[in-house]
Formats: C-alpha cells, structure tokens, sequence
C-alpha cells in the first residue's frame, strides 16, 4: 500500500471524526432551563391538565416564552416532562402537545374547547414554535 495512500485514509478519517465533533459539541451538554416561579414538578404530575395545576401555571410559560424558544428537546422533556401527544410534521419535525385544561380524556371535562401548549421542534430537535390555544 502506497504511503499517500494510507495517509489519505487516515487523513479523511480523521476530517470526519473532527467534523463529527464540532457539530454534535453544542448538543452534548445542555444545561437545564430554570424558569423563576414555575414548579415543573407539579406540571408533570398534572398528566393531561386535568387537576387544574397546569392551568394556574401557564402565564408563566407565557411571560418566558422567549427563554424557551431555542431550547432542545431534551431540555423541554426535563422541564416539562413527556407530552401528553406526539405529532410527527413535515421534515421530521415533531410537535408535542401539553394539555392544560379541558382535556378530552378529563373526568370533569367542560363542554368548552381544549386549552393546550403546542411545541414544535425542528429537524435537529430544537424549539422553533411556541402556540398557547386558549379556549
């Protein structure tokens, strides 16, 4: 095997564990989102918003709306636990859905409309839409 030869190969070898490198740096570490006045813990306990906790919480989620955008998906499942849905976009984008009121699958479900935080994430799993639909 020519020297130039098995150069090459390690040379190109070592481009794309470098390149590797340098793109997946910034998602390796992800510090959690800390929101002033939210209880992340009692959001996740109130599955589908149906003990109103949700509800009492989300114009906090509102005023720092702009502290989310840009966040992994990692950092949200942290701060706001699994989505109650998952919905699967164009692009292999993804939208998870956090009902905080009037969920269909509540016991003392009003006839009023569904409340709900919308979140998409874009291809590389990082928040690029943020939709509160009141009722």
């Amino acid at each position: 095997m020519p020297l130039t030869f098995r150069f090459m190969s390690f040379f190109t070898k070592f481009f794309k564990i470098f390149f590797l490198g340098i793109v997946l740096a910034p998602f390796a570490c992800t510090a959690e989102i800390s929101i002033p006045e939210f209880d992340s813990k009692s959001w996740i306990n109130d599955k589908n918003g149906c003990k109103g906790d949700r509800q009492k919480q989300i114009f906090i989620l509102q005023r720092y709306k702009d502290k989310l955008l840009k966040a992994s998906q990692n950092q949200i499942l942290a701060l706001l636990g699994k989505p109650d849905a998952v919905n699967l976009g164009d692009r292999t984008q993804k939208f998870y859905i956090y009902y905080y009121a009037n969920a269909k699958v509540c016991p003392q479900k009003k006839k009023s409309e569904v409340s709900y935080l919308q979140l998409r994430f874009s291809a590389i799993d990082l928040l690029v839409e943020i939709v509160f639909k009141e009722n």
